[in-house]
């Protein structure tokens, strides 16, 4: 009877155990990846050139496959780049590195804070799983003197002009409405409480 229990005993610990080494045995290591994005220059002037600089580490255990970093898109009419902003690479290993620069110039800002967008990098384990992360927002301080900012005044009034009528037509012409509205209905009681006496 002992021999029994101590059996069922043996099975029921083997039953438990095995899952945790199978676990552990088949768990696969993983290459992971980690992206910044970041400015030479903090803060720049208009038609200044600074340089972009995208890293890609591999912080995982196991090699990236098919690596590639697309930058975010800046447009032509405010801004110019020189270099490439996107570039692939056939593999990363662990503890490795991945430097993309370019220059970039601001051609013109009527803003302080000026957004140079995400950076995203796709990449695939040794067993082809896809993988995508993206960066943080990049920003970078542009410096505004009072003669590189021209305001063209006749565009300005034009455009306050429109606003003001805009919410004048939205907010007031409606009040008018109501106020001619409630007159007439008084003077329409007026007339309806003259007539009775």
């Amino acid at each position: 009877m002992r021999k029994k229990y101590l059996i069922l005993w043996v099975a029921l610990v083997a039953i438990v155990l095995s899952p945790v080494y199978i676990q552990k045995s088949s768990a696969k290591e993983l290459p992971i990846l980690s992206i910044t994005k970041r400015v030479s220059k903090p803060i720049v002037k208009v038609n200044e050139w600074f340089t972009v600089i995208i890293e890609v580490d591999n912080i995982g255990e196991s090699t990236a496959y098919n690596i590639s970093i697309r930058d975010h898109e800046l447009p032509s009419w405010g801004f110019q780049v020189q270099g490439q902003t996107s570039g692939s690479w056939d593999e990363l290993k662990p503890n490795q590195k991945i430097i993309l620069a370019y220059n970039v110039s601001i051609r013109n800002s009527a803003i302080y804070n000026v957004s140079l967008g995400r950076a995203i990098v796709q990449y695939y384990d040794y067993e082809g799983e896809f993988y995508e992360i993206s960066s943080e927002e990049a920003f970078v301080l542009v410096y505004l003197s009072t003669s590189e900012v021209h305001i063209n005044w006749p565009d300005v009034w034009k455009s306050v002009t429109l606003q003001v009528g805009l919410i004048l037509s939205v907010f007031l012409v409606p009040l008018i409405w109501i106020e001619v509205s409630t007159y007439r209905r008084f003077l329409r009681e007026s007339k309806k409480k003259r007539s009775i006496k």
